[in-house]
């Protein structure tokens, strides 16, 4: 890159620098207040969200271990029903 390059990219940086603070709708004060307020926000409902999601998933802990349970039930019923059906025939 040569030095016209340079001083051409400086200069639109610093022209394009100096129009936005002239065009800027509302003060630097004001606007980081209102970025404050919206990442509070934005915040909360994350919060809420991952409650919602950790709701969600011990809730899905939950029926599959009932399911488990229930498998091992049947299982242990079929493996007791082949004993008495072998014992029967022996």
């Amino acid at each position: 890159m040569n030095r016209d390059n340079i001083f051409f990219a400086l200069a639109g940086l610093g022209l394009g620098a100096g129009l936005a603070l002239l065009f800027a709708p509302e003060s630097g004060q004001h606007l980081r207040g209102r970025i404050a307020y919206r990442a509070r926000g934005e915040a909360r409902r994350l919060k809420h969200q991952a409650e919602d999601l950790q709701a969600t998933a011990v809730n899905l802990v939950d029926q599959g271990k009932e399911q488990a349970l229930r498998q091992r039930d049947g299982i242990v019923n079929a493996v007791e029903a082949g004993k008495r059906a072998y014992l029967e025939t022996v």
